[in-house]
């Protein structure tokens, strides 16, 4: 039989293995669930990129998080051939935890670094505009488009900035700027990871139907 020290000893090397094998799955788990991986160099250093689908119940979980706001309602099959430009929209920002796979927040270093490429980009695809054309309600330029479900995922070190398409199955597609993305991130990271000690936050655009759809900033 196992003395008591020597199960002690097993369960503790057993735990230690499983949060190693937990920590690697959380750590690649952007990386290993993208469906077109693959790396920018823009503005001196290598960004990844990647379309990550997003579950229903975190899709309902951001919807939800902001008070006064209801899931989206259906779209028809007629809105599904279309897409959405949605630089002309704002949205209203929200500071949580529980967005990250780390408990700590992205490093500021990181994602200064994320933000300036992202500018760096959407000012290498502008053609006959000025920089930015695509600030809000001056929407001459979407660089992208998401499909609904789905997640537009930039991502440098630990920090992450994603575009979330919150528009149900069969809903339209939305696009939206690389310049609008890389705000999200200096005041995203201000006011939640800074003044607020989040390790996430997010912002909700929930004006009408088509137009629904989360942006994240957080620890990858």
């Amino acid at each position: 039989m196992l003395n008591l020290q020597m199960l002690a000893t097993i369960t503790c090397l057993a735990l230690g293995l499983t949060s190693h094998v937990i920590g690697a799955v959380v750590s690649g788990n952007t990386e290993g669930v993208a469906t077109d991986k693959a790396i920018l160099h823009v503005n001196g250093i290598d960004i990844n990129v990647g379309t990550i689908p997003v579950s229903e119940s975190r899709s309902e979980g951001l919807i939800n998080a902001a008070p006064g706001v209801r899931s989206p309602r259906p779209e028809t099959t007629l809105t599904k051939r279309t897409v959405n430009n949605c630089c002309s929209y704002g949205c209203s920002r929200t500071c949580i935890d529980g967005l990250s796979t780390s408990p700590d927040p992205p490093a500021s270093a990181d994602c200064a670094a994320l933000k300036s490429a992202l500018e760096a980009l959407a000012a290498s695809e502008l053609v006959g505009a000025a920089f930015p054309c695509n600030l809000p309600n001056q929407a001459l330029c979407p660089n992208f488009s998401v499909s609904p479900g789905y997640e537009r995922a930039y991502w440098y070190g630990t920090c992450l900035v994603g575009f979330i398409n919150l528009n149900p199955t069969g809903g339209a597609d939305e696009s939206y700027c690389h310049y609008l993305m890389a705000g999200i991130i200096t005041s995203s990271y201000d006011e939640c990871v800074t003044t607020q000690v989040k390790t996430g936050g997010y912002c909700l655009q929930y004006l009408s139907p088509g137009f629904v759809y989360a942006l994240e900033l957080r620890h990858v």
